[in-house]
C-alpha cells in the first residue's frame, strides 16, 4: 500500500506562491498554542493569503480569536486517534472541496503524511521523523533536542518564512475578560494570588498521570498567599483534596471557558504547574511559570522554569515511548525542591 502511496509524492522544492493555505493540527492546547509563532511568520511571510487552521475541536476556541487566521475549522480528533478511514476521507474530501494551494502538517507522524495525499493538496509541507515524513513533498527534520515552537518555524522557514519571537499568541476577548471578572467577584479572587494546576495531562488523545506530580496536596500546606485552582472538569477529585487542607482554596477547575481561565489567570502572580494544558495558557498570557516535569523534556515545552530530574528523553519525546525509568521520575521531585524554585522565582 506505501509504494502506491510513494508515487504521489514528488518532491517539490519551488511551489507557486499560495493564495489559500490550510494549516493541520489535531491537538492538543498546549501544541496549538505552541504553533502561534509559526501561523505569526507564514502571515507575516503571506500577508494576502487565505490562511486556515484545521484542528481538533477540544482545541480549537483557543486559537479561533488568532487575527493571523481567516478561518478556524474544528473537526472531531477521534476520528484521527481512533483511525476511523471513513470519517477521515469524508474530512479529507472536506479539505479538498476548499482547493487550497499548500498544505501544512503540524503532526508527525505517517498517518498524518497519507491524510495529506488524501487531501488533494499539491504543495504539502509537513516534518520528517526518521522517515516517517514520506507523504510530504517538502520534508522538515525532527528530532532535535529544542523547544517545539522552534520546530513549528522550522516548517515556515521552509516555505520562506521568517524568524519571529519564540512567544505564543492567545487573544482574549471582551466575553472572556468578563467571565474571569465575574468569577473573582463571585469567589473574591484578588490580584497576587498563586496559582496550581495539580492535574492536566488529559486530551481526548492522551491520559499521561506519569506528568501529573502527586505532592500538591503537600505544596499547598506550605503555600501562605491565596490559591486558585486551574484545570479542567475532569480535575475536580485532585482540587477537592486540596480543598481539604485548604479550605480558603478557590476551585476554578472546570468552571471557566479556556480563554477565560487565561484571562483569570492573569491575576495571579506565579503558576505552578504539571507540563499540561494550563502550562501554556499561562505563559501565553504572560504570568510567570513554574513547570514540574517528569516524563517530558522541559527544553522542548516549558515556556518559562522548571523543577525536572535530568535524564535522556529523545526516545520519549521524538516517539512518544515512555520507559519506566520515564514515566516515575515526576514523583522524583520533592516539595523542597519546588519551594527552592518559588523562592528563586520571587527573587
Amino acid at each position: 500500500m506505501f509504494e502506491t502511496l510513494r508515487k504521489f509524492v514528488k518532491e517539490k522544492q519551488n511551489y507557486p506562491k499560495p493564495n489559500k493555505i490550510a494549516i493541520l493540527k489535531i491537538g492538543a492546547i498546549g501544541d496549538v498554542l505552541m504553533s502561534t509563532p509559526f501561523v505569526r511568520s507564514l502571515r507575516n511571510e503571506f500577508s494576502e493569503a487565505q490562511i486556515d487552521y484545521w484542528t481538533g475541536k477540544w482545541s480549537a476556541p483557543i486559537i479561533e480569536t488568532n487575527t493571523n487566521l481567516n478561518k478556524v475549522i474544528p473537526f472531531d480528533e477521534k476520528i484521527f486517534y481512533d483511525k476511523k478511514k471513513f470519517a477521515l476521507l469524508k474530512l479529507a474530501r472536506q479539505i479538498r472541496k476548499e482547493k487550497y494551494d499548500m498544505l501544512l502538517l503540524l503532526d508527525k507522524s505517517w498517518m498524518v503524511g497519507v491524510f495529506g495525499i488524501m487531501t488533494g493538496i499539491k504543495t504539502r509541507v509537513g516534518f520528517d521523523r526518521a522517515g516517517e515524513g514520506w507523504g510530504h513533498n517538502i520534508r522538515v527534520p525532527y528530532g532535535l533536542r529544542k523547544h517545539e515552537m522552534a520546530f513549528y518555524l522550522d516548517l515556515a522557514k521552509a516555505v520562506g518564512g521568517k524568524d519571529t519571537a519564540l512567544k505564543m499568541d492567545l487573544e482574549l476577548n471582551e466575553a472572556d475578560e468578563k467571565e474571569a471578572h465575574k468569577f473573582m467577584r463571585e469567589f473574591k479572587v484578588t490580584r497576587g494570588c498563586i496559582g496550581l494546576v495539580p492535574g492536566g495531562a488529559k486530551n481526548p488523545g492522551q491520559n499521561m498521570a506519569s506528568r501529573r506530580w502527586p505532592y500538591f496536596t503537600d505544596l499547598s500546606k506550605k503555600i501562605e498567599e491565596k490559591i486558585v485552582l486551574f484545570g479542567g472538569p475532569g480535575d475536580d477529585e485532585i482540587a477537592q483534596k486540596i480543598i481539604a487542607i485548604r479550605p480558603d482554596a478557590i476551585n476554578a477547575c472546570g468552571k471557566l471557558s479556556l480563554r477565560a481561565t487565561a484571562a483569570l489567570m492573569k491575576f495571579c502572580k506565579l503558576i505552578i504547574t504539571n507540563d499540561a494544558g494550563p502550562m501554556h495558557l499561562a505563559g501565553a498570557v504572560g504570568v510567570p511559570t513554574l513547570g514540574i516535569f517528569g516524563p517530558t523534556d522541559p527544553i522542548r515545552k516549558a515556556p518559562d522554569k522548571w523543577v525536572w530530574h535530568e535524564m535522556n528523553l529523545d526516545e520519549a519525546e521524538v516517539f512518544a515511548k515512555y520507559s519506566p525509568d520515564a514515566m516515575n521520575n515526576i514523583n522524583k521531585v520533592s516539595v523542597n525542591e519546588v519551594l527552592r524554585a518559588i523562592k528563586n522565582f520571587e527573587e
